[in-house]
């Protein structure tokens, strides 16, 4: 049987790779709370791993555990990102800011 699919994984370690390459060390993978609760999944894992790779240290800043807020649609509350000088780049999956 034929069929395709979409390489989430490829994609998000190109555009980590991308933002490293570009000088950016705070990246930041919104994604809804299933995927880092009890456990990381395979993506979020993944993320982090290619942190890791780039000699970026990781923690929770990387991965936040934050309540979603329903407004008609799903958005992360971030409100802790833009508390400091230095403003994050968020790569948004599956969860869009």
């Amino acid at each position: 049987m034929a069929g395709i699919r979409i390489d989430k994984i490829g994609a998000m370690k190109t555009a980590v790779r991308k933002l490293h390459a570009l000088g950016h060390r705070r990246i930041v993978l919104m994604v809804q709370q299933e995927g880092i609760k009890p456990r990381f999944g395979l993506f979020e894992q993944t993320f982090m791993d290619e942190l890791n790779a780039l000699g970026i240290i990781t923690g929770p800043y990387n991965l936040p555990d934050q309540p979603y807020q329903i407004t008609g649609r799903q958005v992360p509350a971030t409100d802790h990102f833009f508390s400091s000088s230095s403003i994050p780049l968020p790569i948004a999956s599956p969860i869009c800011m």
